[in-house]
């Protein structure tokens, strides 16, 4: 889709390696939407891995369930291979295997290990917890939350945004938003698969917070079409006032996501 091509571009870096072994950064392993490093990371959520001579170059497959070899290049985590979007040479978008842990509702630690034909990168230890929710943004430098109109527009202030058609959300309305990390679905999917078959709810349910306000969440799992996407289905609340940059967050237990991701609303 063409919203995932511009994380591509953004951050991949083409070119042949100038070294054998590929190295991943000092918390080089983060969340694929907040790029937080350090962070913990969630089971079957998205990861972006940064680093030196992690590929040859960049190289994608577009196929589902998703590939856990592109370009000879693979990822491990506690040894299980992860499926992946990309790889370049200074960065890998992957999936956190499911079965990374035994228990998905506990937290634990997870060696991750990236493989180049004859070479490995350094053991890199990261943490796992149940649930690490994220916003995506429609750009990695910009605020402004991937979250759409029932139109099809972004949830932004009118010619903002280039690329993007997009006018203001109002109170009632129903917007679609992208979020990464939002832990165990029922019914149980695949690691690397979309969730095209049968829908597929998050087990704990998120609450989403526009200008702090809470909003009612009709829906909160997996993408049909894009394996490892989270999907929220918010109405604008009530008691809001107009903005072109509105806060939204997802809040789970006592974890809450940034309130600098935003939205455009019109309110009272």
């Amino acid at each position: 889709m063409r919203w995932l091509s511009l994380y591509v571009a953004a951050f991949c870096c083409l070119g042949t390696a100038r070294a054998q072994f590929p190295v991943i950064s000092d918390g080089g392993v983060a969340n694929a939407a907040s790029f937080e490093r350090g962070a913990g990371v969630a089971p079957g959520s998205m990861i972006s891995i940064f680093g030196s001579n992690l590929a040859a170059g960049l190289a994608r497959l577009d196929t589902v369930p998703l590939s856990t070899t592109i370009a000879d290049v693979s990822v491990t985590f506690n040894g299980i291979a992860a499926p992946l979007q990309f790889v370049s040479e200074n960065m890998i978008a992957a999936q956190v295997p499911w079965e990374v842990l035994p228990d998905t509702s506990v937290s634990g630690t997870a060696s991750v290990v990236v493989t180049r034909p004859g070479a490995q990168s350094q053991m890199v230890i990261i943490p796992i917890i149940p649930v690490a929710p994220a916003v995506y943004r429609v750009h990695p430098w910009a605020t402004q939350a991937m979250a759409l109109n029932a139109d099809g527009t972004l949830a932004a202030a009118s010619g903002t945004i280039e690329g993007f058609q997009s006018h203001p959300a109002n109170i009632g309305d129903a917007i679609l938003v992208y979020a990464n990390g939002l832990g165990a679905v029922t019914p149980a999917i695949v690691t690397g698969a979309n969730s095209q078959d049968i829908t597929r709810i998050t087990q704990t349910a998120p609450t989403v917070l526009i200008q702090g306000q809470a909003a009612k969440v009709t829906f909160s799992g997996l993408s049909p079409k894009v394996p490892g996407l989270n999907l929220l289905n918010v109405v604008v609340p009530s008691g809001i006032s107009s903005s072109d940059a509105a806060p939204i967050q997802i809040q789970i237990g006592s974890i809450t996501t940034t309130a600098q991701i935003t939205i455009a609303v019109r309110g009272q």
